[in-house]
């Protein structure tokens, strides 16, 4: 049900920040992980909370509590709508982030991939620098052997 109503927020348009003269397009749009919505869920269930205590609560202070879940239903509608319209674009250039609920920023950071990152073929091609204290060139532990107890 979250998906159905998420698809029904407004989408951030990406399409105007590219740079169409040199042929920049969107190879990925990626959007925050669904985890963020926890707390605008929360507070709506907070809503619903209001609006019972509202219902069976005492009547005079009934409309603070009504007051208080639409002050809070305006404040879930906007984290989801600034989760929402949070996104990463990649395109073949650069990748930015457009973010913004009711104006939009625009992050960007060029993108140079000259080689593919690749791991090593074998563990022991990796090699560590030593750990703990430096030792001077004249000392007994810069000339032990590593494989001797120290």
């Amino acid at each position: 049900m979250l998906r159905w109503l998420l698809d029904r927020l407004p989408e951030q348009e990406v399409d105007r920040h590219l740079l169409a003269d040199t042929g920049e397009h969107v190879i990925d749009l990626v959007r925050h992980h669904p985890v963020v919505y926890w707390r605008a869920v929360a507070e709506a269930a907070g809503v619903v909370g209001l609006w019972g205590l509202a219902l069976v609560g005492p009547i005079a202070l009934g409309w603070l509590f009504i007051v208080a879940a639409l002050v809070l239903a305006v404040h879930a509608l906007y984290l989801v709508l600034r989760e929402h319209r949070d996104v990463f674009v990649i395109t073949n250039m650069r990748v930015f982030r457009a973010s913004g609920v009711f104006s939009v920023r625009i992050a960007t950071m060029p993108r140079r991939i000259r080689q593919p990152i690749r791991a090593p073929a074998s563990p022991s091609t990796i090699t560590m620098p030593p750990v703990g204290p430096r030792a001077s060139p004249g000392s007994a532990a810069a000339t032990s052997s590593p494989a001797s107890p120290r």
